[in-house]
């Protein structure tokens, strides 16, 4: 699992191209809102700089020469004209670096599960609970930890790869070093994907969440326990969903949003701003139901 072991930047870039000015000892790489400890983060413009410089667990940035002077001094500081591009440099050194993040294990499969012979487990980093049942063609990726009474579904892929762009490598997608954590007894039913999270820590599963086919839940998102995602639904990267939520068929919640506990997302519903606890919203931007119904019937 995460080690929580730190690495002096010029350590970790050593004979590299970025310029370190001030040097700083960082666990992981990642954004502003990444809940990652100990992380350098890029800051591209000032508008961004007082939210930086208050974010918990940040210990070193990333910034065109411009900023460069206006970051305090007890934090680490890279130069770089294109800060989304050097994170991906460093995140590729993180990601690769063979001991620093992770502690390798041989995959753990609890004798009590029911494993297809078709599906596909990676042989390292998997833990598998007790009477959880993985189907035909499934895949298991590695830093994926299932919990007890689970059910994963035909062609389902567990541990993705997240869509999370390489800024320094068109076409290409950024290094990844997160995993998938599903607690116990989540039902997720045929073709869904289930991507890891991209710079550190799970994209998260919590128990008893029922999960129905061709759901695309996306790296760094948070699905709180008891949760009924029907099919076809989206969630971008880092959406937050909380106890107890609905999202109905092919709604689409997009990156960071958080739903509140017991809201309902409706059928089709296009989810851009977050949803408090218990509200019902619906429509294409999603609104309050009962305002999104008022203004149908304008049109009607």
């Amino acid at each position: 699992m995460f080690t929580k072991r730190k690495i002096w930047l010029s350590e970790l870039l050593e004979g590299g191209a970025l310029s370190i000015v001030r040097d700083a000892e960082i666990a992981f790489a990642g954004k502003l809102s990444t809940p990652l400890n100990d992380r350098i983060v890029p800051l591209q413009s000032q508008d961004h700089l007082e939210r930086a410089t208050r974010s918990d667990g940040t210990t070193a940035f990333i910034t065109p020469e411009g900023l460069s002077q206006k970051i305090p001094d007890q934090f680490g500081l890279i130069i770089a004209p294109y800060p989304m591009a050097a994170l991906a440099h460093v995140q590729s050194k993180l990601a690769n670096h063979p001991t620093l993040q992770w502690d390798r294990f041989e995959t753990r499969i609890h004798p009590s599960a029911q494993i297809d012979r078709s599906a596909s487990i990676a042989p390292f980093d998997v833990t598998i609970g007790a009477d959880t049942v993985i189907f035909p063609g499934a895949i298991i990726g590695p830093r994926t930890a299932i919990g007890a009474r689970c059910s994963i579904g035909p062609n389902t892929h567990i541990g993705a790869t997240g869509f999370q762009k390489d800024a320094g490598t068109p076409g290409h997608l950024m290094a990844q070093s997160g995993g998938v954590r599903i607690a116990d007894d989540v039902t997720i039913q045929s073709s869904c994907v289930v991507s890891r999270a991209v710079f550190g820590g799970f994209t998260e599963i919590n128990s008893e969440v029922l999960i129905d086919s061709l759901v695309s839940i996306s790296h760094d998102c948070v699905i709180g326990s008891g949760t009924v995602i029907c099919a076809k639904v989206s969630l971008s990267g880092g959406a937050r969903v909380a106890e107890s939520a609905y999202l109905g068929p092919n709604a689409t919640i997009s990156n960071s949003i958080s739903i509140g506990t017991g809201a309902q997302v409706s059928l089709g519903a296009v989810v851009t701003e977050d949803v408090p606890a218990g509200q019902k919203v619906s429509g294409n931007f999603a609104l309050p139901h009962e305002k999104w119904l008022r203004l149908i019937r304008q049109f009607r």
